[in-house]
């Protein structure tokens, strides 16, 4: 005799595992009513609120309605801590605190989750919540590796996910949406050269191993990344900003924001990924951390515009036009000649996603089932970009990106690298 499948044996079969469902209530999800739900809130689940995970949680608290109802962190304290936070803003007593994110994912009454682990963990977290059913916003950079994106960006299409990138100047920086209009329209004629600059890595970070601390799951903090000891540095920002096991550094970490500027102003798509990239860069060969800390990438993409990608003290994304240069950073814009900042888009031109508000944005894109400012395709082709720099300055050679196969070609060595092996019990 046939059974029926339910949506509890759907999350078990998900998120792999069993017996988390004991004594959970049975709850109607708020997505089934939609805008007409008996608050008419979206609920939240927040995974990881350390410095930019609180931070996020600040700005939701602030947006008019969603209701943050569960946190989870490794760290006892940083749960506990935010969940009585929220309880306190809110004027409620029900915020839980979850040291797995399995346990939270398997509530039915959660709409969607904030993901702002260290970068490890973006993609496997995500990928377990879409397939739980619940939108996404990621803070950035999005995957450990160009597989990972991938995968990401599938999730995301076939369960018709919403999804919010963490790159919150396409929201923020008003000046940052007409810039990438003007490319868009061409007002600065045919683009010929970009130019993107980021922050540089770091250097350092012990080695020197020590007791894990009281209150801390460091097994689930690793995670899918190698187990190794513990350290004082190595579970810190800049652990999970400078490991190799954690990230690729501000190659992707901070180049997220000027590459993410230059994805949106060529158009979010494919070709938006350079199809050449070839450069050097510096990794460090002691203490802890080990990611590119300086780096010169140049490349060209698919219709012949080149690009250069280096380290420098502020972020920066310049474009070079027959009639003309735009330089846009987060706090500020510049265009010679002068009188080309007037030439705004009309009503026949491209006009982008319109948001002042991030977080506003992703609560009304999952209200209303609609894509947000920062949607999955600027997070992967950016993302890559970032990934075939790292490649190309690890194997010293020039890495060749198709597009269409969605992969690297040519190279047997870089194609490997375009994957890691995730730790057991973890998997993509």
């Amino acid at each position: 005799m046939a059974t029926r499948s339910t949506r509890r044996d759907f999350l078990a079969k998900a998120l792999g595992t069993t017996g988390l469902f004991v004594g959970l209530p049975t709850i109607v999800p708020a997505s089934v009513f939609g805008a007409n739900a008996p608050s008419n809130r979206v609920t939240l689940g927040h995974i990881g609120v350390g410095g930019q995970g609180g931070g996020l949680l600040n700005n939701f608290l602030s947006v008019e309605g969603c209701q943050p109802v569960a946190v989870c962190d490794p760290f006892t304290h940083k749960r506990d801590n935010r969940a009585a936070l929220i309880d306190q803003r809110l004027g409620t007593t029900g915020c839980k605190a979850y040291r797995d994110l399995r346990d939270l994912l398997a509530r039915d009454d959660i709409d969607a989750v904030v993901i702002a682990t260290p970068d490890h963990w973006h993609v496997p977290a995500a990928l377990l919540a879409i397939r739980s059913g619940k939108d996404t916003y990621v803070e950035k950079p999005l995957g450990m590796t160009i597989e990972q994106d991938l995968a990401a960006y599938d999730a995301v299409k076939r369960h018709r996910s919403i999804f919010q990138y963490g790159t919150q100047q396409r929201s923020q920086d008003a000046h940052i949406r007409p810039g990438c209009e003007m490319i868009r329209n061409g007002l600065l004629g045919k683009i010929h050269r970009i130019d993107v600059f980021a922050p540089p890595g770091a250097a350092g970070g012990s080695t020197a191993p020590m007791p894990v601390p009281e209150g801390f799951d460091f097994d689930l903090y690793q995670g899918p990344a190698p187990m190794r000891p513990y350290t004082a540095d190595l579970c810190s920002s800049a652990g999970s900003w400078f490991c190799y096991d954690h990230a690729i550094g501000f190659l992707g970490g901070w180049g997220a924001h000027p590459l993410d500027v230059m994805c949106w102003a060529l158009g979010d798509g494919p070709d938006s990924v350079p199809v050449e990239i070839s450069g050097t860069g510096t990794i460090p060969t002691s203490g802890l951390f080990d990611t590119v800390t300086h780096w010169d990438i140049t490349g060209r993409f698919a219709n012949g515009v080149t690009f250069s990608f280096k380290d420098a003290p502020d972020d920066k994304t310049t474009f070079y036009g027959e009639r003309g240069t735009l330089s846009l950073s987060r706090d500020s814009w510049s265009v010679e000649p002068n009188h080309l900042r007037f030439e705004v888009a009309g009503p026949g031109d491209t006009h982008l996603h319109a948001s002042r508000n991030h977080y506003a944005d992703f609560i009304s894109g999952v209200r209303n089932r609609r894509d947000c400012a920062s949607a999955i395709e600027g997070a992967i082709y950016s993302d890559i970009t970032s990934h075939l720099a790292d490649i190309a300055i690890r194997t010293g050679r020039t890495i060749r990106w198709d597009a269409q196969a969605r992969s690297i070609v040519g190279d047997e060595v870089a194609m490997r690298m375009q994957r890691r092996a995730l730790r057991g019990p973890w998997t993509l």
